[in-house]
Order: C-alpha cells, then structure tokens, then sequence
C-alpha cells in the first residue's frame, strides 16, 4: 500500500470537489445553508419615504410658525391630501410622508392648540425623514454566492420580499457498515460480538455537517452481500462512506467491491495515525469512502477529508480540515512517522493529551474536546495544529 501524506491526499479530493446544484429554498429552512448565486433586493427598502418620528409632518420652509393640522398618518397608511403652506399632518413613525411636506418636528418640541400646532424653532428640510431606498435602494447585493444564510441575514432578505433563496442542496450520504461481529447498540452480544459504534457517530458528524443521511445498515463480511449495498448506495447517494473491511486481510472486501461497482480509486493508505488504510474514489460525480472500522480511525478520517468535502459540496469554497492553533501541555510526537492525531481536553492553559491513546480507545475520545496533531517530535508548550471536536 503506497501511502500519501495528509495534505496530498486531500489535494487530490479538493481537486474534484464542487458544489452541489441549487433548490429553491423557504428562508426559515434555507438557515445554515450556503446560496447559489448571488441575492439582490429587488426593491428599495424602505420603498416610500417615511417618517423616523412621531409628530408633525410639514414644509421645513413655514417653521417657525403657527399652523394648522388637518389629519393623521399612522404606519401603513398615508395622506389623502398634500401638505400645502401653512398647514401639517400629525404622523407617527413609520407613517409615509405625505406630499408637499419635506420635514417632521418630534412631538415633544411642538406645542399643540386645539386644531393647530406651534413651533419654536427652524426645522431642516428632511430633518426626522428616512428617505426612499435609504436603508437598500433596489439592486443592492445583499449576499453572495457562497455566504451562509444566517439568522442576522434573514431581516435583510425578508425586508427585500423574498420568501425563498437559491441555496446548493445538501449532500445525501449514505451510510454502510461491514463485519460479521458487529451487533447494533441495545441487542445482546454473541461470542465474539461487540457493538457498533462507527455508524452511530458518522451519523451524528455527517448530519452536523449538513448532510442527509441514508442508513445501508450492516453487511456481514461476504462480498456478494458487500457488492450489492455498495452498488445501492452509489446508486442513491453522492458520498457512500463504507466503515471496516478497508484493509488488506481476507476478510477485507470493501476496496473490490467499490472496485467491482466502477469506483476510480483516488488514493489507498494516508500517513496519518490513525486512519492509515482510508480508501477514496470516484464513480462520476459521486464518491466512495472506505474508512476504517475503529471509532478513532473513521471519526479522524471523517473530520479531516470527508466533512471538509461536504462543506465544499454545500458551496463553502475553499473549506479544509478545521485546524486552530493551541499549546500542547505535553510533549507529543509523530508515531511511525505519521501525522498523528493525540485525542486532548482544551482548556485554558492549552491542549492537554489524554493518558489513553488508540484507535480503539473509546473512553478517551469520550472525554476529548478533539485532537492535537503531530508532523514531528513536539516539546511540552509549543504551539501545535489542533482539530476541535
């Protein structure tokens, strides 16, 4: 098995990765998601001008003066007459300008007599006024291809009248375990069983990835049995990721069957620990992950190539493994000459490994916040690469 280093495998995934095609999305559902093209306000906003205050709408050049009021304007609705000399509108915020005046005076500087209001001072043309497009005037790019759809976005896009956007759809991925001793979480063990995990958790991470997910169950170690879940899955997903039987033992039938499916192999073995024997490939625009059985191998294999793929599918160009800079509080170093990932808690003094390491070591990612990461022999306090959880 030749190996590839971390970032040459997955310059090879990033090479052919692109977004999935755009669907017409309701806002409340498009959250979270990333759009298609880019979203222009097709209105101005607001789309009249209007006043920012309650009081009096007039013409700036009759203040200071005596004048008399003759109606109202509440928000939504608007003058039947124009303002002409000598006269004003009571108007409250919100309330569109009626025609002929250009200013309001706030309600707590003008003096009100009976049908009339006084006022003491100048008032400036446009003064308490929010003009036509002042906020968006019509056109106005109000989010790219690309940008996530966000809460805070969801004003912008609603006040522009647009009840849904075009955002790329999520990734359908499906999902299949392989191993004869695999025994779903809640039924009793054999001899010789244990439980799955790894369909649990790549569940969950492909999920909070934004991905809809497609259970293909468990296949026993047969390669006929293998053969046909693997054909089904290319068939109804774009990411099938196959968890166990990746490696090179004669119980191993995942690499054949992605092979026997018409699977183009993109690369076989990483330089990484764990996750050594991750297969990926292409059949078209569809891809085949074989990742390995033990919890820690699939959780890192997913984290670094499969979960930066599915951003990269959902529009986020540019997406990569997640890494931030941390200190590590011990030394950690590079195992057989690997990239190797150290499950760690993250506090405020830095990156603290956990006593147990392995790729079965389950209890251990339990208590992990995520993982620090070694290219090299790394002394207690320097700082590291790290991949939160």
């Amino acid at each position: 098995m030749s190996l590839l280093g971390r970032d040459e495998a997955w310059e090879l995934i990033a090479a052919h990765a692109a977004p999935l095609p755009a669907e017409e999305t309701a806002l409340g559902a498009a959250v979270g998601r990333r759009l298609a093209r880019d979203v222009a306000s097709p209105i101005d906003i607001p789309g009249f001008d209007r006043s920012a205050m309650d009081g009096y709408a007039l013409r700036a050049a009759d203040a200071p003066g005596r004048l008399r009021v003759f109606g109202e304007v509440a928000a939504g609705g608007g003058a039947e007459q124009p303002v002409v000399p000598g006269t004003a509108v009571r108007i409250f915020t919100g309330g569109a300008m009626p025609p002929g005046a250009d200013a309001v005076e706030k309600q707590e500087v003008a003096e009100r007599d009976g049908e009339h209001v006084v006022l003491g001072a100048p008032v400036l043309p446009g003064q308490h006024v929010r003009t036509r497009g002042e906020d968006v005037p019509r056109g106005t790019t109000l989010l790219r291809a690309g940008d996530p759809v966000t809460v805070q976005s969801l004003t912008a896009l609603a006040g522009a009248g647009l009840a849904a956007v075009a955002v790329h759809r999520p990734a359908r991925v499906a999902i299949l375990l392989t191993g004869d001793e695999l025994v779903p979480p809640g039924r009793p063990l054999g001899p010789g069983q244990i439980h799955e995990t790894s369909g649990t958790t790549l569940r969950a991470l492909a999920e909070r990835a934004g991905a809809e997910v497609l259970d293909m169950g468990t296949a026993p170690d047969d390669p006929g049995a293998i053969a046909n879940r693997v054909q089904l899955g290319l068939h109804r997903a774009d990411v099938l990721l196959v968890a166990g039987g990746v490696s090179v033992g004669e119980h191993d039938h995942v690499k054949g069957a992605l092979e026997g499916a018409g699977v183009q192999q993109l690369f076989w073995g990483v330089r990484i620990k764990p996750g050594k024997p991750l297969f990926c490939g292409r059949r078209g625009a569809k891809w085949a992950f074989g990742l390995p059985g033990n919890p820690l191998s699939g959780v890192v294999s997913f984290l670094v190539f499969v979960e930066p793929l599915l951003r990269r599918m959902h529009g986020e160009a540019g997406a990569v493994e997640r890494r931030i800079r941390m200190t590590t509080t011990l030394p950690i170093r590079a195992m057989d000459g690997r990239t190797t990932y150290f499950t760690a808690r993250f506090g405020p003094d830095g990156a603290v490994p956990t006593e147990q390491q392995g790729s079965a070591m389950t209890l251990a990612l339990a208590g992990a916040d995520g993982f620090v990461i070694a290219d090299r022999d790394v002394p207690a306090g320097a700082e590291v690469d790290a991949l939160p959880l």
